[in-house]
């Protein structure tokens, strides 16, 4: 049985909700976009963001050795109705869901 520390859980990172907003191209590669996540209009800026059946405390540094978030990351995109998700669980504030613009089904890196 792995410990609450070794354990890969969505829930042991802070993704805070922000206000920064843009689209572009990706620096890299002419067929790419960076399209960022917008939480609700009403979320506050700082709240925590969830996932249903995720529950736990964030790490307060992720550890570089572990690849919490290389492990992490490949789970996370936006569904076909735009909702940013982790493993098909909606990215959740008091608000409501975080969504993205235009781009269903991508990778969120």
């Amino acid at each position: 049985m792995k410990s609450a520390e070794t354990e890969i859980s969505v829930s042991r990172l802070d993704i805070p909700v922000g206000l920064i907003k843009k689209v572009q191209k990706h620096p890299n590669a002419d067929s790419l976009y960076v399209e960022l996540v917008d939480p609700p209009s009403s979320a506050k800026v700082g709240e925590r963001v969830t996932f249903l059946g995720y529950s736990g405390e964030p790490d307060s540094v992720l550890n570089a050795k572990s690849k919490v978030w290389e492990k992490l990351q490949v789970d996370l995109q936006s569904n076909k109705v735009l909702v940013a998700c982790y493993k098909d669980v909606p990215f959740t504030t008091s608000a409501g869901v975080c969504k993205v613009s235009s781009i269903t089904n991508g990778a969120i890196r």
